[in-house]
């Protein structure tokens, strides 16, 4: 029986979120579908033998793949951004880009021939175009809201992007998104980001707390820190650890260590850069605290509690919907009761802490698995190529 074929175009060679997702799931499927994946990175990292975390391990595991300069990652807005100069160079840098890219793409559609295109996130159009180009099915994997989550505004609006959506398949990473694109059973389906590795637990806990992620206003970072200032009081032993990349030049950056700086439990608040241990940060931690103010799914929630972290989180989007389907976590409508969650965790009795963590775990695996989560992607692309091709108005 001839393997079905799927082309993946990915943006950026990271293995940040999207792609680690992304990642977790191919690297189920390669035994049973064909696979090639098209990754858009910028001028200056196509040559071919540019090394990144996700390259090396496409390269690791054998599975094929080219660099090109465009998947149509449209230049966006920020909400309330104004059209501006930068704004119009974006597009023209688009253009000359997308232009150049045109013969790989020909190239690889006619060699490789995929029976479906899957584009790993809604950000860009590339999967899209193609599909209407070459008449092949295509799946948008639907991972952020666009707005409330990375706070840029759709383009050209939601109403033409969802229409596109419903023109074609979807995979949602939650209900949330699910719900806010409108998706049905006939064209959508929800399956839940996977988690590639097994649960584990640690009995004894270091003397932090943890926050993984970018050094953004919306990941509620700021928040954390006065919250923490406040909860140093009654632990003076605790840190807080801050992991996520620094740009010592981002204004939002700047803000977080002026205020860290000015609080007498600055020694207490560590910020650690990007770390390639965060497994065993959360391992280690007391508890993971999420005070992003909305999250599409929030694969670092999930990985917490695979590995033996309870989770303090807002009360919102992904982080809500995880750690209720999960009955495991602590959430907050404010920085108040988010002090009083994170010492209900810290206070915790270790027989308790264990029974709830492995709780979650149980629930956990059954949603957000490898292997699971794999499956359900392939029954779904199963089911789309056993229909008609679904035309493109």
């Amino acid at each position: 029986m001839t393997k079905m074929k799927v082309l993946y175009l990915v943006s950026g060679n990271h293995l940040y979120g999207d792609n680690r997702s992304f990642l977790d799931t191919v690297l189920e499927l390669v035994d049973k579908a064909s696979i090639y994946v098209i990754i858009g990175v910028r001028r200056d990292q196509l040559v071919s033998s540019t090394s990144s975390p996700l390259i090396d391990m496409l390269n690791k595991y054998n599975i094929p793949f080219s660099l090109v300069s465009s998947i149509l990652n449209v230049p966006r807005l920020k909400i309330g951004e104004h059209i501006s100069f930068r704004y119009f160079k974006g597009w023209i840098g688009l253009l000359k880009n997308s232009i150049s890219s045109i013969s790989k793409y020909r190239f690889i559609i006619k060699s490789f021939k995929p029976d479906i295109i899957h584009s790993n996130n809604s950000m860009f159009y590339g999967g899209k175009l193609l599909s209407a180009l070459y008449k092949i099915r295509h799946v948008w994997h639907l991972r952020e809201y666009i707005d409330k989550d990375h706070n840029y505004k759709h383009w050209p609006s939601r109403l033409f992007l969802t229409g596109q959506i419903h023109q074609q398949y979807a995979i949602a990473n939650s209900q949330g998104v699910y719900d806010y694109f409108k998706l049905t059973m006939g064209m959508g389906r929800l399956i839940y980001n996977p988690i590639g590795f097994d649960v584990t637990f640690q009995q004894e806990k270091d003397n932090y707390i943890l926050f993984v992620g970018r050094l953004l206003s919306t990941k509620g970072v700021l928040e954390l820190i006065n919250i923490f200032e406040k909860l140093y009081k009654d632990f003076p032993d605790l840190r807080l650890l801050i992991a996520g990349g620094i740009d010592e030049n981002d204004l939002y950056v700047k803000k977080l260590f002026a205020l860290r700086d000015e609080l007498p439990c600055a020694a207490s608040i560590i910020f650690l850069g990007y770390r390639s241990d965060v497994s065993d940060l959360m391992k280690n931690a007391k508890c993971l605290v999420v005070p992003s103010y909305f999250e599409a799914f929030g694969r670092i929630t999930a990985e917490a509690l695979f590995k033996g972290c309870l989770v303090v989180g807002r009360n919102t989007g992904g982080t809500k919907e995880i750690l209720s389907l999960c009955n495991s976590g602590y959430l907050y409508e404010s920085d108040k009761e988010c002090l009083e969650q994170i010492k209900t965790v810290i206070l915790m009795k270790p027989d308790d802490y264990k029974k709830k963590i492995e709780s979650a775990q149980k629930v956990g695996v059954n949603y957000f698995s490898q292997k699971v989560v794999a499956s359900k992607v392939f029954d779904f692309y199963i089911d789309i190529l056993s229909k008609d091709y679904k035309s493109i108005n």
